[in-house]
C-alpha cells in the first residue's frame, strides 16, 4: 500500500529538521545558539509562503490582512507569530486604517525576514523566538 500524503510530508518535515541548522541572529531574545525551520529556507520557500497567503486570502474574500469581524479601529498592537517573510504583517501596514501603534513580528527563524533595517523603518519590531517558549515579560499585555 503506498503511503499516505500525510505519511509523506511527516517524512518530509523529519528529514527537513534533521539536515537544517540555521544559525540564530545573536541578539535575539531567547538567545538560542541555533534553530530548526522545517522547510529549507530561501527564495522558493519565500516564494511558496507568500503565494500561499496571497491563495488564501483571496480564497476567504478578504481585501485586508484583518478579518471583517476586527475593527482596526480597536487594535491597538499587534503581533505576527510565524511570520515568515513577514506577508502578511506587510499587507497589514499596506491596508489597515488606522495602523496599530504597535507592530511585531516573530519568527523561530530570521532567515526569511526582510533585511532588519528596511523592516524597522516601516515601524514593525522583529522577534525572533520560538513561539512555544514564554515571551519575555515587556512583551505581555
Amino acid at each position: 500500500m503506498a503511503p499516505s500524503v500525510f505519511q509523506r510530508l511527516s517524512r518530509i518535515v523529519r528529514s527537513n529538521r534533521e539536515d537544517t541548522n540555521i544559525r540564530s541572529n545573536p541578539n535575539s531574545l531567547n538567545n538560542r545558539q541555533t534553530t530548526q525551520y522545517v522547510f529549507h529556507p530561501g527564495e522558493s520557500e519565500a516564494d511558496r509562503l507568500n503565494r500561499q497567503y496571497n491563495f488564501t486570502k483571496r480564497i476567504l474574500h478578504r481585501t485586508t490582512a484583518l478579518p471583517r469581524s476586527i475593527s482596526p479601529n480597536t487594535v491597538s498592537s499587534v503581533m505576527d507569530v510565524g511570520a515568515g517573510t513577514l506577508v502578511w504583517t506587510l499587507d497589514l501596514l499596506q491596508t489597515t486604517q488606522p495602523r496599530p501603534k504597535r507592530v511585531y513580528a516573530c519568527d523561530i527563524s530570521a532567515a526569511q525576514f526582510p533585511p532588519r533595517e528596511e523592516v524597522e523603518s516601516m515601524g514593525i519590531t522583529i522577534l525572533e523566538h520560538d513561539a512555544t517558549e514564554r515571551f519575555p515579560p515587556e512583551l505581555h499585555g
